[in-house]
């Protein structure tokens, strides 16, 4: 994760949970800070806890480098990089929902994740079976970089780890 460890000087900064952590705070935070009470002493400390998670996950969506398909949210596992489709998704549902509590930037991250799971269904042509479009965590590059087609990210995941069954009928990949 892209934290400095110190939740960045008493900002209440996520960045150094895990992507499921970031979107269950964000949506805990989010609708604490649309609920509470406008004399509560702590409404304002809920609020600027929210937009300054909000406006780092927009800063991060404009700056991170996801390599040609926008990922983000990526770790070592299996000997190279994954990211976690399921995971990220958790951070999109909380700033769409607090976008529909009136707060905001959330369109940047939010968007980015979805245009990734979407490319994951729609790539049969360039090699990355349908079937197959919510994997557990998908290895999307080397060591050192990410990789470029979705062929080398299907090859890599499948040898990863084989132990999966296909979407359809399921709510994603599992292991079997």
């Amino acid at each position: 994760m892209p934290g400095n460890g110190l939740r960045q000087a008493g900002k209440g900064i996520l960045a150094d949970n895990q992507a499921r952590g970031i979107g269950w705070a964000t949506r805990n935070i989010a609708d604490v800070a649309a609920y509470i009470p406008d004399a509560d002493s702590m409404r304002p400390y809920f609020r600027s806890r929210l937009q300054n998670n909000l406006d780092w996950l927009n800063s991060y969506a404009m700056t991170s480098n996801g390599g040609r398909f926008e990922f983000v949210f990526d770790f070592p596992l299996y000997g190279g990089t994954v990211t976690s489709l399921w995971a990220n998704s958790y951070i999109s549902w909380a700033l769409d929902h607090a976008a529909q509590q009136g707060f905001g930037p959330v369109a940047t991250m939010r968007d980015r994740i979805v245009r990734t799971q979407v490319l994951f269904f729609n790539s049969e042509a360039d090699g990355y079976p349908r079937i197959d479009g919510a994997p557990y965590y998908p290895v999307i590059g080397s060591t050192v970089a990410l990789f470029t087609t979705m062929k080398q990210i299907f090859d890599a995941s499948w040898t990863a780890d084989p132990r999966t069954q296909p979407f359809a009928g399921t709510t994603g990949r599992k292991h079997v």
